[in-house]
């Protein structure tokens, strides 16, 4: 038996040791589902208990195999740059690695069909200081392989049968930490998009569960609630000062999260609008705020409820010209909007501008033609989202009719 065979057949001499310490091993595999740093701390014990020169988690695009992401433990980047763009795409050990029936580890010197031969391998190996390399592909799915890749110097020796046997145990963990790790970050990512998004807008936003509890609220809800006696926040929930707002408000969230039709299918609500004037003796103005449901996919995670508040004040954004001038409609129009806006009903508007209620009411049709609503709600959820929409102060231009 020559050296080359006797490096094969025997196991590396700290095998022993790294096997007493697979635990802990899985338990650094497992800290990388939710670590900053990802997988690196676990290749980089994989490479101190295993003796290995190199240890990556390469992301693969399935049609081209070309690397589109992973971890690259102590490689300088110089030469993953070079791995990347010369190599990757036709690397023989990852190929074997994709064609093989059985998932498993393959090392270039134990399977025949590995050639080293190949210039740029050997200029690879040189460069990386690799004598033998073993590859197994952890995670498939339509678009992408992820390949786990150890390499060996000549002072460990290639890899044995025996330690590849070792290193197939750890397939199905990484698999797992893999998929762990995309389900947590698809959901840390949505949600602090989420946040940050809403955090930005200038329009006071609350969101609420069913119970009326706030599940969140933007920085310029916080600011509004503050400036603003007649409704406050405490703890986790609103408090009107007005005991028929507080019915009212309460009446919006039970209609948006607990209607069903006959067949015990949630409705597809549209959004309800609520009107709140300040109290006599408080100088400040009155706001509308629009109830409006949020969907989700999954019923047990319980009815949210979307609240953005318009302050009537809000720089003179609501107002009869700019309804008139932003919508293409008639002063008196104009005129009968911004009173609904303001949370008048159609018999103060009437009042209000002198004019008989069937005069008001064929206003309220005419503005539900040119802004394509159909109720008197969405009519003043779509002004008022149009209105106060950033950049829509710049708008000095009437909308072609």
């Amino acid at each position: 038996m020559d050296r080359n065979e006797s490096l094969i057949a025997a196991p590396f001499e700290g095998i022993n040791e790294a096997t007493a310490n697979y635990d802990s091993l899985l338990s650094v595999l497992y800290d990388g589902v939710q670590a900053e740093q990802g997988f690196n701390p676990f290749l980089q014990r994989l490479q101190q208990l295993f003796g290995c020169r190199t240890a990556t988690l390469s992301v693969r695009d399935s049609h081209t195999g070309q690397v589109v992401g992973g971890w690259y433990q102590d490689m300088p980047a110089d030469i993953v740059a070079w791995y990347i763009a010369e190599m990757a795409w036709r690397d023989p050990l990852y190929l074997r690695a994709v064609d093989q029936n059985e998932v498993g580890f393959c090392s270039a010197h134990i399977s025949n069909d590995v050639s080293m031969d190949d210039p740029v391998i050997t200029e690879w190996c040189a460069q990386a200081g690799l004598v033998d390399g073993a590859c197994a592909i952890v995670h498939r799915d339509q678009d992408t392989f992820t390949a786990l890749t150890l390499g060996r110097a000549e002072e460990y020796g290639r890899f044995s049968m025996a330690e590849l046997a070792v290193y197939n145990q750890l397939i199905a963990h990484v698999r797992r930490a893999l998929g762990l790790r995309k389900l947590v970050q698809q959901q840390q990512s949505a949600t602090a998009l989420l946040v940050d998004a809403l955090q930005t807008l200038a329009s006071p936003i609350v969101m609420l569960d069913g119970t009326m509890n706030i599940l969140f609220s933007n920085r310029a809800a916080e600011q509004w609630l503050q400036g603003n006696p007649w409704i406050q926040r405490q703890q986790s929930v609103l408090r009107f000062l007005s005991h028929r707002r507080q019915s009212a408000f309460i009446e919006a969230i039970h209609t948006l999260t607990c209607q069903t039709d006959s067949d015990g299918q949630k409705q597809d609500l549209a959004q309800v609008v609520m009107t709140l004037e300040a109290p006599t003796g408080i100088n400040t103005g009155g706001a509308t705020l629009l109830f409006a449901p949020v969907y989700r996919h999954r019923p047990e995670d319980g009815p949210v409820v979307m609240l953005t508040i318009y302050p009537w004040d809000a720089n003179g954004l609501i107002t009869r010209e700019r309804i008139q001038q932003f919508f293409d409609v008639s002063d008196a129009e104009a005129r009968v909007c911004e009173g609904l806006c303001q949370g008048c009903s159609l018999e103060e508007i009437s009042a209000q501008l002198c004019r008989e209620m069937s005069t008001i009411r064929t206003h309220v049709k005419s503005l539900y033609r040119k802004t394509s609503t159909n109720r008197q709600a969405e009519l003043v959820a779509h002004v008022l989202t149009s209105l106060l929409r950033p950049g829509s102060e710049l708008a000095d231009l009437s909308v072609p009719g």
